[in-house]
């Protein structure tokens, strides 16, 4: 059978028309998508689920390959993202022989990952060979902190948590790099800390207050020195009605880590050729109840109302707190209550104190100290008058010098210990500071458990004893620092 032109076109036609009879006969199909634009980080990748009743092939096509990629599986369209920037995934289900071809787009904007926070408490830390020191991580990244040594002879580095410890090995300068790791959100992120090691010093005097501090603070103070190792300090102005005008004296440990707490301990005084003294005033042994800042316990009357925590002595003559006893100004007659120091007592001391007197660098370095003692009095020797205090500048307790309890509350000793200096046998005879072969009097915190007029004391020949609180006695106090 042959055909003209005329027949050709008109097969052509047919057959056109048949395919569009038949592709106008399948159904179209449904497609939905559980999302249209999607916001995602370089190297993450998300997920877009999709329904649809066509039984078509399906695929899924990028428009640019280097931004994202995708891929389709079971009604789910996984895009990868590669490099900032933006592309449009085409999802495809082609004819078959029920349905029609159908196919949507998802927008998807890929971002650089974010820069996180990397904040360091310290950037430069100087420690001492052997000593620690500590430096706080803040981030809102969830990468792992590592930390690294440029240099490890001369400090090494560790890190918990947030909190990096950094060793002193040997004298010189090394830096800590510290690194974020990168994760699916956060880019990675470095820091440094530079470190300077210092010399260990040979003694005691070679450090700072604030070198000591921190060896207190890290309860290795045995580590680096001996009890009973000295330091000189100056004071300087009024303590009372006692002018010091560059009063140069030493300082001595009494003992590390008391009763578990960390901490290097304290006590006052000695002359540059090691004579114990006692501050005294000159009312020295003689009474006062005129309200005058002389060493007495009390300055308004001869009582012991209050115990340690109520008197006057410890807020207006040591500095100790800085909140006056209840009443303060006035004799009292049965009760007083004293009150717990503050930072402000070292930050901002009560004027004409021993502790306004202290070196600002000693001081700035002082940690406060939770004693416990009689602060009731009036002839308490019971167990609930032995409460806590805060204190920053005490004097110790009759238990704490001599090891035995002689004139203070029994219950006292429960919460005390004998300090270090003197249970290895130290002298406890302090002399005159204006007078160091005069022997003296002086006070410790210790109210008299049989009456509600004295205040436990150690004599001249170092044994306990007590006087009136309104006598004038030594002034020896402790500190600690931590």
């Amino acid at each position: 059978m042959s055909y003209n032109a005329d027949d050709l076109v008109t097969v052509r036609q047919a057959k056109l028309l048949a395919e569009r009879i038949y592709y106008d006969s399948l159904a179209t199909p449904t497609l939905t998508l559980g999302d249209t634009n999607i916001n995602l980080i370089v190297s993450n990748s998300g997920t877009v689920t999709f329904t649809t009743d066509s039984d078509g092939a399906i695929s899924v096509s990028s428009s640019d390959e280097t931004i994202a990629t995708a891929t389709v599986n079971n009604g789910i369209i996984t895009i990868n993202s590669l490099a900032a920037g933006s592309a449009v995934i085409t999802l495809s289900i082609a004819a078959s022989n029920t349905y029609k071809p159908i196919s949507d787009t998802i927008n998807v904007i890929v971002s650089a990952k974010t820069i996180p926070i990397l904040t360091l408490s310290d950037t430069y830390i100087e420690i001492i060979e052997g000593n620690d020191g500590t430096v706080t991580v803040t981030t809102d990244s969830d990468g792992a902190i590592s930390v690294s040594s440029d240099d490890g002879t001369i400090a090494t580095t560790a890190v918990s948590g947030n909190t990096i410890t950094i060793t002193g090995v040997a004298q010189g300068s090394t830096s800590i790099t510290v690194s974020l790791a990168e994760t699916a959100t956060y880019a990675a992120r470095n820091a440094v800390i530079d470190v300077t090691v210092e010399a260990r010093p040979a003694g005691l005097e070679g450090y700072t207050w604030a070198q000591i501090q921190a060896i207190g603070a890290a309860g290795t103070g045995a580590n680096y020195f001996d009890v009973g190792d000295t330091k000189t300090i100056t004071l300087n102005g009024t303590v009372g009605t006692l002018a010091l005008d560059n009063f140069s004296c030493k300082v001595f440990i009494l003992d590390f880590n008391y009763r578990g707490d960390n901490g290097i301990y304290f006590g006052g005084f000695k002359t540059s050729t090691g004579v114990d003294i006692a501050l005294c005033d000159s009312k020295y042994s003689n009474d006062s109840i005129d309200g005058s800042k002389y060493f007495n316990m009390n300055h308004w009357g001869n009582y012991n109302y209050g115990g340690w925590k109520g008197c006057d002595l410890r807020y207006d003559i040591l500095g100790s707190t800085d909140k006056a006893p209840s009443d303060y100004g006035k004799a009292h007659t049965t009760s007083c209550t004293g009150y717990d120091a503050t930072s402000a007592a070292i930050t901002s001391p009560v004027a004409n104190t021993l502790m306004a007197a202290l070196p600002a660098d000693l001081r700035a370095a002082l940690a406060a100290w939770t004693i416990y003692t009689d602060n009731t009095g009036n002839k308490s020797n019971t167990a609930v008058s032995v409460t806590a205090s805060i204190d920053y500048l005490p004097l110790l307790s009759e238990f704490e010098v001599q090891g035995v309890r002689s004139y203070a509350n029994q219950y006292e000793q429960s919460k005390q210990a004998q300090m270090a200096y003197y249970a290895n046998g130290n002298s406890k005879i302090k002399y005159k500071h204006n007078d160091t072969v005069s022997a003296c009097y002086w006070w410790v915190r210790s109210a008299h458990y049989l009456n509600n007029t004295n205040f436990c004391t150690v004599g001249t020949d170092g044994s306990a004893y007590f006087s009136y609180a309104y006598y004038s006695r030594g002034l020896v106090p402790a500190f600690r620092l931590a």
